[in-house]
């Protein structure tokens, strides 16, 4: 994950310029025949529609990516089978320990306290 707001900002740059000077895939391939197949053009595009998510996705910071994900779920696992509770119950102790409606609803900013706080967790300081 790019924490960096110069390095977030380069990589925006970079992309947008990749998809603005960004030709038809039918034509690059016809001037690039020596590389071109039946499937060029959908790689192209394929390729393109990755760069355009990817810009999406660094300016639309408002919930936690895909690894950010995966990370909070391998962290409840490992800590679940650690203390041996049931993961709904650490998920559920995380949920209302930050205010979440859904974990998965995780917001951005929230991330690393989430997992600092997941790393340190022990279930015999929680009091009811």
């Amino acid at each position: 994950m790019m924490t960096d707001p110069s390095a977030i900002n380069d990589r925006l740059k970079k992309i947008r310029d990749l998809i603005e000077n960004a030709q038809p895939a039918e034509t690059y391939f016809a001037e690039h025949s020596s590389v071109a197949n039946e499937e060029s053009p959908n790689i192209y595009q394929k390729h393109l529609d990755a760069l355009i998510a990817e810009h999406d996705a660094l300016l639309n910071d408002d919930y936690m990516n895909q690894r950010e994900a995966s990370s909070i779920r391998a962290l409840l696992s490992y800590v679940s089978y650690n203390h041996e509770i049931r993961e709904d119950v650490a998920c559920a102790i995380v949920e209302e320990q930050f205010g979440l409606e859904e974990i998965r609803k995780l917001p951005r900013q929230k991330y690393m306290d989430v997992v600092e706080y997941l790393v340190d967790f022990d279930p015999r300081k929680i009091v009811n």
